[in-house]
């Protein structure tokens, strides 16, 4: 696995947690709507600070260099794709490894 695989598999993974939670805040404000059930609207009431928290997680703990473990949230949560890293990156801007280069077996999780 290269550097950018690892990039992208770790925003893949924190774009899934974002969307279940979306998810679950439609889908219970929904049902909540249409059976008229008001406990339920308070979950999905609570779901918008929790799609914050996710967020705020994923930049802030998420996504860090293999090789320098240096914090890449910012970088990887906002640029590219929803699910990939821009192609135009090439570098680790604290360590300089190439993103196309292998990720050795002792730095992947």
């Amino acid at each position: 696995m290269t550097h950018r695989e690892f990039f992208n598999r770790r925003k893949r993974i924190w774009m899934a947690w974002f969307l279940g939670v979306l998810l679950v805040g439609i889908s219970t404000g929904w049902v909540s709507v249409h059976e008229e059930l008001e406990w339920l609207f308070l979950v999905a009431y609570v779901s918008i600070p929790c799609l914050f928290i996710v967020l705020w997680a994923a930049v802030l703990f998420g996504v860090r260099c293999p090789s320098c473990g240096s914090q890449w949230g910012w970088i990887a949560m906002y640029s590219g794709s929803p699910i990939a890293i821009r192609r135009q990156l090439k570098f680790c801007p604290y360590c300089a490894v190439n993103l196309d280069d292998p990720v050795a077996a002792d730095e992947a999780d």
